[in-house]
């Protein structure tokens, strides 16, 4: 069998990213497919073992023409799509008329929200979901154009033969909005667990962030928090991994004009580190903080360091909490003042502390499996390649 990956945000990247890539090396390993192909923007710099990159201009027709030409030429048996905004829903199009099954994968709430399907997250920072449950409500945030084209995006993602959505949350949110109903498969996200396995390190008295500096993530109520936590814990040091672009960012300036120039002497900025760096720092913090305020899908970030001991905080979100709640401390959105609190628990608390560590410890790697999520997806695409060989 074949396989075509659509994936408009390229291989490399952030942890929906490293799912992506983690799902395919998984498949690549067990032979699932005796070909696999990738279809990107031809912005993206994708590079992987075992995987052919084909590059295409997006767009409706560019996305419909480049896909429907691998699927003829390469002789594709199954499409495998990430997200689709940069490169449309058409090529779901395209695959249907081919009569090949496609199977979608959700990794943010674009396909909900007008504002997040246009990639501006800055614009819906909302720490819940609109509750519109009609596209062409939409047209007040982004108007008809854009309301038009969402409208067109769901009919294609329609199209599609299986959906994967992490959480109930997420299935139920998109679901409740006419997107691919009775056709969700719930799989629980999964990380990569073979990072767990490197040696231990020794703590520091550290609060560790890792993601984009930009508010959408919340970093800068992190930073004001941190400056309640310093005037009660003068030894406590703050981090943050970011990309190396943030660098001179006007968020990475908010940030350090909150801390001022004393608590900047506490504070880290590690630009962004490979996957093997990230996890030895979250094995060396004390803490791990995901203060987002905007909706996230997972917070892959926070599962990662919880698998590796480290005691989490994770912004209450309710798309969070399916897998959060009880395995990390939880404080309301945007709200300095409980997650200063929050973190101060869990540096004053050792008990508290040991029980959340040896928890990740023991049920992160078995949670977050990529090998259960593997075969539990490739079930799925077993059961309906079966369907259509019929």
């Amino acid at each position: 069998m074949k396989l075509l990956v659509i994936n408009d945000f390229g291989i490399s990247g952030g942890g929906a990213e490293n799912r992506a890539r983690l799902l395919l090396k998984k498949f690549v390993e067990k032979n699932r497919f005796s070909e696999i192909h990738l279809l990107e923007h031809k912005s993206s710099g994708s590079k992987m073992d075992g995987i052919k990159v084909h590059k295409c201009e997006g767009g409706f027709f560019g996305s419909f023409l480049a896909a429907k030409k691998i699927i003829e030429r390469e002789e594709i048996d199954a499409i495998q799509c990430h997200n689709l905004t940069v490169l449309n829903p058409s090529c779901i199009l395209a695959a249907k008329l081919a009569r090949k099954p496609v199977f979608w994968f959700v990794h943010d709430f674009w396909a909900v929200c007008g504002k997040r399907s246009f990639i501006d997250p800055e614009k819906a920072e909302k720490e819940k979901l609109c509750e519109k449950k009609s596209v062409f409500s939409c047209a007040k945030c982004v108007g008809v154009p854009g309301a038009t084209r969402l409208f067109l995006q769901r009919i294609f993602l329609n199209l599609a033969d299986a959906a994967f959505a992490p959480t109930g949350f997420s299935k139920k949110a998109l679901e409740s909005r006419g997107i691919m109903k009775g056709k969700w498969h719930v799989v629980a996200p999964w990380i990569n667990t073979g990072l767990l396995e490197t040696k231990k390190e020794k703590r520091k008295l550290q609060v560790f962030f890792a993601g984009s500096l930009a508010d959408y993530k919340g970093a800068f109520i992190l930073a004001k928090a941190f400056k309640i936590i310093a005037e009660k814990d003068n030894d406590a040091k703050l981090a943050f991994v970011g990309s190396e672009q943030e660098k001179e960012s006007q968020h990475r300036k908010k940030i350090e004009e909150i801390l001022g120039n004393g608590l900047l002497k506490k504070t880290i900025f590690l630009g962004r580190l490979e996957q093997g760096e990230l996890f030895r720092e979250y094995k060396k913090s004390i803490v791990f903080v995901l203060p987002s305020i905007c909706m996230e899908l997972t917070g892959t970030t926070w599962m990662e360091a919880f698998s590796c001991g480290t005691p989490c905080v994770v912004s209450r979100l309710e798309s969070l909490r399916d897998f959060a709640e009880g395995n990390a401390l939880l404080f309301e959105p945007k709200n300095e003042k409980d997650l200063a609190e929050k973190i101060l628990l869990l540096l004053r608390d050792k008990r508290l502390w040991n029980r959340l560590s040896e928890k990740g410890l023991n049920e992160g790697k078995i949670v977050f499996s990529p090998e259960t999520a593997e075969s539990r997806v490739f079930a799925v695409y077993k059961k309906i390649l079966g369907i259509y060989k019929q």
